[in-house]
């Protein structure tokens, strides 16, 4: 099977060029999820805070999920011989076709307009589509990340429309607490520690804002703008300060990379916002 598939990478390959490779590598990066990490954070300081927070538990949980089934089936990757990239990892499924077909699919059900139907669609295709090109998975990688992230952004959609539940402020505490724990007693290693690091700090300072800062979004483009830039130029400084941190200390920088884009950063612009009206 793998041989027929790998027929299959050599017959897209045969079609590419040196400039098409830098473009697919370029491509391929949509369906990194440190792509929809600052995506979904624009959408949260700018446009929506409750949207932007579903969509950061969202992108998450599809990671967590393509890692962790990564090590279930512990299915081999093409041969190196064919990569035009770098890639680590089993292959099935593809991380980036889970996440970038779970990230749209849910992006055109929720906001049901034509226009974002045509761009999910064109995404979702080109980023799959740059896998196989770039010689990292195997098509049936490819159909299994597509086949999980629909049915997650499907699941997702359903849930958040059809299931109401309150909970108290300290319950939502413990939740942020609990859930992040019970998926690392699940699965451990380096990818998931790092989601669910992000994951707490991302809810912890969700919840801690709406209680205290609790910016708001309908504000003036000039405002979104300055927001944009002062919110990315301080993630990233925090991000790269931390980066000193030794290996086993990672979940330090991914617990106050969360914290920084919904907390850190709205107590920021409560106070920059005065200054662009």
């Amino acid at each position: 099977m793998f041989l027929a598939e790998e027929g299959i990478i050599n017959a897209v390959q045969s079609l590419g060029s040196p400039l098409l490779d830098k473009v697919f590598v370029g491509i391929t990066q949509l369906g990194n999820i440190m792509f929809y990490i600052v995506l979904i954070s624009l959408i949260y300081w700018c446009f929506n805070k409750k949207t932007g927070f579903k969509l950061f538990c969202l992108i998450l949980f599809l990671g967590y999920l393509g890692v962790f089934l990564k090590n279930v089936f512990k299915t081999p990757r093409p041969d190196k011989s064919l990569w035009r990239t770098e890639a680590s990892g089993y292959g099935f499924p593809s991380c980036h076709a889970t996440v970038t077909t779970g990230f749209w699919s849910y992006i055109l059900i929720f906001l049901r307009k034509k226009w974002i139907t045509i761009i999910s669609s064109v995404i979702i295709f080109f980023v799959a589509f740059s896998r196989i090109y770039l010689g990292v998975h195997f098509l049936i990688d490819i159909i299994g990340g597509f086949l999980i992230g629909g049915a997650v952004a499907l699941s997702f959609y359903y849930l958040e429309t059809k299931v109401r539940i309150t909970l108290k402020f300290y319950q939502k505490i413990l939740v942020c607490i609990f859930v992040p724990l019970v998926m690392l007693a699940v699965s451990m290693n380096d990818s998931t520690i790092q989601i669910c690091s992000t994951l707490f700090g991302l809810s912890i300072g969700y919840l801690l804002e709406n209680r205290t800062v609790n910016i708001q979004t309908g504000v003036k483009n000039k405002t979104r703008v300055s927001r944009a830039v002062i919110g990315l130029l301080l993630v990233s400084a925090v991000f790269l300060s931390l980066s000193i941190l030794p290996s086993h200390l990672d979940f330090i920088q991914f617990i106050i990379l969360g914290l920084t884009i919904t907390f850190f950063a709205p107590v920021v612009f409560s106070k920059t916002d005065k200054i662009f009206k």
